[in-house]
């Protein structure tokens, strides 16, 4: 993984083999912010978990696709929750017949490479757990 970061813009590259998700906490615990945005990302996968939020369960149901992907975008955004980095990712990819496939990113491994632009945030931002409510809430800080 290489990674530039120049006021509140950050370019990531990551190679083959490494984790998508786990590449962009190392990232944040580098550079220190409150939060920040997945502006793009594109590049090719070679394994994908893929979750999707179940209110009854108040967690993910989860899938995993291995195979070839061409990633066509990424979004999302990373904060803190009790002290750790927590990204929030989506992705849209497709196979080599061109189906398409999207969702909740667990993780993902990075097949040839992976470039993102990330935008850090002034606003003081994190993740709580409010009481009665499924997953989790943004909130600010005061």
């Amino acid at each position: 993984m290489e990674w530039k970061a120049k006021e509140s813009d950050i370019f990531v590259r990551l190679d083959p083999g490494e984790l998508l998700v786990e590449s962009l906490r190392t990232i944040a615990a580098e550079v220190v912010f409150s939060a920040a945005a997945i502006i793009s990302g594109v590049g090719m996968l070679s394994s994908v978990e893929l979750g999707f939020f179940d209110v009854a369960l108040d967690d993910y149901r989860r899938t995993v696709l291995d195979g070839i992907f061409d990633l066509s975008s990424v979004q999302g955004n990373i904060m803190q929750r009790e002290l750790e980095y927590v990204p929030h990712v989506h992705l849209v990819f497709n196979d080599p017949t061109f189906a398409t496939y999207s969702g909740h990113l667990i993780e993902a491994t990075c097949h040839i490479t992976i470039e993102m632009f990330l935008s850090t945030s002034v606003s003081a931002l994190r993740r709580v757990r409010i009481p009665g409510c499924p997953a989790t809430r943004v909130v600010g800080v005061r």
